[in-house]
């Protein structure tokens, strides 16, 4: 890849930032989810930003126009639209210098002899989480594709390893911000990166829409075409190394610790584990330095689990709360009509009980947020075991 085509989305009707890749001079290619709220408008404007190194001048914001898809999209029913095509309109804008154009690639189907390989893959985004003094910052984003994973929906899933994962604490994702990176095998582009599946994985699954999918998608082509470089896919046949093993905590299954006749559960609802289990996992951690490792990745995971799934709550407990508000306001003016007569209206009872429900919401996750700072890599368990 080439990361001075790394450029800075910016959404100015949806206050929303996201990451694109130049795949000509003027066309920017980004998720759909990162310009909606401008598609959506009669003008289509957004505003892209080149990425600027070290040492060099800043870079300016300027003009895009949403030129692909033409009419506004409802991702949540295909994510395979969730991409979209800029158009810089600026006149007076300088694409990078690049000695090679974009190439396009696609993963070997489920029939091929080199399906189920491990395929390297890389990206660039500029998530929150790398923001200083008010600047997002390039995140290198590095792993292995699963080609197995997804064959019916036809996504790429990412499997993000050998780099650090952001923690950004209250956030829905991780990386948020990096939405819209392009996603290469070697040096084809093969996906656009969208969705981060925080919800089930922690922080190191992303999933992708390939771009063999979105060739025979009415318009996308043609638009690719008449900026100047016309898709033509290529097989990708470039595997992950063999030097760089699985670090994930479910990867390699060989680095568990033993567990006891009753089996052990990588999802435990509530957090909960197995006594026994405990104990067996306890032994082991001060014998074998892998099983320690990952002990301590499997109770991060379940934390971040936790946390997520009462983060959900508080977004439920919130409505409730807007919804006894609302039923106590009409009770209130009921009382004025009715000659303000002092009575206890039913809807008291429901807004203490909803702010009661935020209130004990709000030290769950306080609980689980300090479980992930001690269970983290730099975290003081870690240290102390």
């Amino acid at each position: 890849m080439d990361v001075q085509r790394v450029v800075e989305v910016w959404d100015p009707a949806g206050r929303i930032a996201g990451t694109g890749y130049l795949i000509t001079d003027r066309l920017v290619l980004t998720t759909y989810h990162n310009i909606e709220h401008a598609g959506s408008t009669p003008e289509r404007v957004v505003e892209v930003r080149r990425l600027a190194l070290h040492g060099e001048p800043p870079t300016t914001w300027v003009p895009a126009e949403v030129v692909w898809p033409e009419q506004p999209l409802r991702i949540e029913q295909d994510p395979h639209t969730d991409v979209a095509l800029l158009l810089i309109t600026d006149s007076a804008w300088q694409p990078p210098v690049s000695a090679t154009p974009v190439r396009w690639g696609r993963l070997p189907p489920p029939s091929h002899g080199a399906a189920g390989a491990r395929v390297a893959c890389v990206a660039v985004g500029f998530p929150q989480a790398e923001q200083r003094d008010g600047k997002r910052d390039t995140k290198q984003i590095r792993g292995h594709i699963e080609t197995l994973s997804g064959l019916k929906s036809g996504l790429i899933t990412a499997h993000i390893d050998h780099v650090a994962t952001p923690s950004t604490a209250g956030a829905p994702s991780s990386w948020s911000g990096a939405s819209g990176a392009a996603l290469f095998c070697g040096n084809l582009l093969t996906g656009v990166l969208t969705t981060d599946r925080a919800r089930h994985y922690p922080g190191t699954q992303l999933i992708a829409v390939p771009l063999a999918t979105l060739a025979a998608r009415p318009g996308f082509t043609s638009t690719i075409k008449a900026a100047g470089n016309p898709l033509s896919l290529e097989d990708i046949t470039t595997c992950a190394s063999s030097d760089h093993p699985p670090v994930g905590p479910y990867d390699d299954h060989s680095q568990l610790p033993p567990t006891s006749p009753t089996g052990f559960s990588n999802s435990v609802d509530g957090g909960a584990v197995n006594g026994d289990v405990f104990q067996a996992q306890n032994m082991t951690l001060h014998t074998q330095k892998p099983s320690k490792k990952r002990w301590l990745d499997e109770k991060f995971y379940e934390s971040h689990q936790g946390f997520q799934k009462t983060w959900n709550k508080v977004d439920r407990a919130l409505m409730e709360l807007w919804g006894a508000l609302h039923r106590y306001s009409l009770a209130y003016i009921s009382q004025i009509v009715s000659g303000g007569r002092e009575q206890k209206s039913p809807s008291d009872d429901e807004v203490n009980s909803a702010l009661k429900k935020l209130e004990d919401l709000a030290w769950e996750l306080s609980n689980f947020e300090l479980e992930m700072a001690t269970l983290s890599p730099s975290g003081l368990l870690r240290l102390v075991l």
